[in-house]
């Protein structure tokens, strides 16, 4: 399974305190579209150095991750650009997409849409004129590949997988059963944050659906609340500052009457 789009910074002590504002700025915009960060939660989790450094510098506010959210547009315009692209330069599969265009790679993960691609190896005819030679399929792949998980799948075929979700068949499958080794429950966080990060799941049912072993293990551990609490929080205060803004345009017409 190729890598998600989830980075982990390996910087040497000082390495942002060297830079002045304009340096760290200009190697933050970088960054933040080089992997399509689209808020300070995801430029945190993603370089925790260079957010700490930002803050202390107090440079955060100053840094536009609007615009770069906007730089890819809708998803149908995603999909019509990568569409292109594959078919330009004949990409065979994902892995390959992320060597040669990992912003686009890292977009399409983050929105979930690696799904609807169909990649160049993937465009082989096949026997696919029932459901269930659909599911025969699927199952003769997760057998050979050990695929555990929906994310697996999806990454090792995305033209079977769309095939699987527009059939309603995903439901009918059976994951490849690996004793993992989870190691402490600091691992097992990470792992999780990893997960979510590369596939955008923002709910308990979203996990369980990606990695029911992962969800189970983080249930056992009573972690599960550890996980998702940050991404209530982060909706909670999207929605409340959202609910500020419609307050204050409503005053603001209403001072404008007066």
């Amino acid at each position: 399974m190729a890598e998600g789009p989830i980075l982990k910074e390996k910087k040497p002590k000082g390495f942002y305190s060297k830079m002045s504002d304009k340096e760290i700025r200009k190697h933050v915009n970088k960054i933040i579209e080089e992997n399509d960060i689209r808020n300070p939660r995801g430029l945190e989790m993603a370089y925790p150095g260079l957010h700490k450094s930002l803050k202390r510098r107090k440079l955060l506010h100053s840094i536009s991750f609007e615009e770069r959210k906007k730089k890819w547009g809708s998803d149908e315009g995603i999909l019509e650009f990568a569409r292109k692209y594959i078919e330009k330069d004949r990409i065979a599969d994902p892995e390959t997409l992320r060597k040669s265009h990992s912003s686009l790679y890292k977009v399409l993960w983050n929105r979930g849409l690696m799904g609807s691609i169909d990649f160049e190896r993937k465009k082989k005819h096949r026997e696919w004129r029932s459901a269930g030679s659909i599911l025969e399929a699927a199952r003769k792949l997760i057998r050979s590949n050990n695929i555990r998980n929906r994310s697996a799948l999806q990454d090792e075929d995305s033209g079977l997988y769309a095939a699987l979700l527009r059939h309603g068949l995903m439901d009918s499958l059976e994951f490849a059963k690996i004793k993992r080794k989870w190691g402490s429950d600091q691992e097992v966080l990470g792992i999780a944050q990893r997960l979510i990060e590369e596939t955008g799941i923002v709910s308990i049912k979203g996990l369980k659906e990606t990695d029911n072993g992962l969800y189970q293990v983080l249930q056992t551990r009573r972690l599960i609340d550890v996980v998702f609490s940050p991404i209530r929080e982060r909706k909670e205060s999207e929605e409340q500052r959202k609910g500020l803004l419609e307050i204050a345009e409503a005053l603001e017409e209403l001072g404008g009457r007066g």
